[in-house]
């Protein structure tokens, strides 16, 4: 694993970011959100979830269909060939985001929203929904890569050796606190857990939904909530950061959606998010 990699996993994702501008003509947040959905579902799957739309087939968004194919391609790829050595990208992912946090000032406060599932187009709503109202885009943002999908493997990717020693203690909070709170010389943070799109996952797990709209309207709701608690906090000059243990993947299974984490290789779920705002 060479950090030339990790340079072209944030070079890819950051083209992704770029061109979050193209799918702005769409105008209604929740159609932003639907779009966003459906365009990495089809890289990923090859099928469409909001057939009426087709956003896929939109010349507007090609070039961001492209990056988006380039971005995914490159993940998975790296998650084939390092497989074992994704705590490496782990730990360089959060020592320039702890870089990012000592040059913009430990005396700030830093608020960290610790999410038991966020995927990486919810991280990509949350930064087109601010550069859209506030013109502010991310000190930092990345991705780690969770090869099985699920926070048991995102704690072990943080510390290995403490995992293996303290298992049964490790919790996310303690795991993301270990990784940045006891890496900053500041009293100034305050970490709180976001676990509202797994607990909907996990309370829907066995249910089939009839159409993939009422998974996203759903989980539309539930960002836009974390949305609305990040704004209030940058709006008043405070550092917000984001981690993410994992995505999610919404799955056909027959005629049937289901909403789903842990997938393994080639799903959206694998993807960790983290960013700084």
């Amino acid at each position: 694993m060479s950090y030339s990699s990790i340079a072209a996993l944030l070079t890819h994702l950051n083209e992704v970011t770029t061109l979050l501008g193209n799918i702005s003509y769409l105008k209604d947040d929740r159609e932003v959100y639907a779009a966003l959905h459906d365009i990495f579902h089809y890289v990923a799957t090859g099928d469409e979830l909001i057939i009426s739309k087709k956003y896929v087939t939109d010349p507007r968004l090609q070039s961001f269909m492209n990056k988006t194919y380039s971005f995914l391609n490159y993940v998975w790829s790296l998650h084939k060939e390092y497989v074992a050595s994704m705590d490496v990208i782990a730990k360089e992912i959060y020592k320039r985001a702890l870089d990012i946090l000592r040059d913009v000032g430990t005396s700030n406060y830093i608020h960290i929203f610790a999410c038991d599932a966020l995927s990486i187009v919810d991280a990509l709503f949350i930064v087109y929904k601010l550069f859209t109202e506030y013109k502010l885009r991310p000190k930092f943002f990345s991705t780690i890569i969770n090869p099985s999908g699920k926070t048991s493997t995102y704690e072990f990717l943080l510390d290995p050796r403490r995992f293996l020693e303290e298992k049964e203690n490790i919790t996310l909070m303690s795991a993301v606190r270990s990784a940045i709170s006891d890496n900053l010389n500041t009293s100034n943070i305050n970490t709180i857990k976001f676990n509202n799109i797994d607990g909907f996952i996990h309370d829907n797990e066995n249910i089939g939904f009839n159409d993939a709209s009422t998974i996203i309207n759903k989980l539309y709701e539930l960002v836009s909530s974390l949305y609305e608690n990040i704004k209030h906090l940058v709006t008043n000059n405070i550092i917000v950061v984001i981690v993410s243990d994992h995505g999610y993947d919404i799955q056909k299974v027959s005629s049937e959606y289901r909403l789903r984490h842990g997938l393994g290789p080639n799903s959206l779920s694998i993807l960790a998010p983290v960013l700084i705002i």
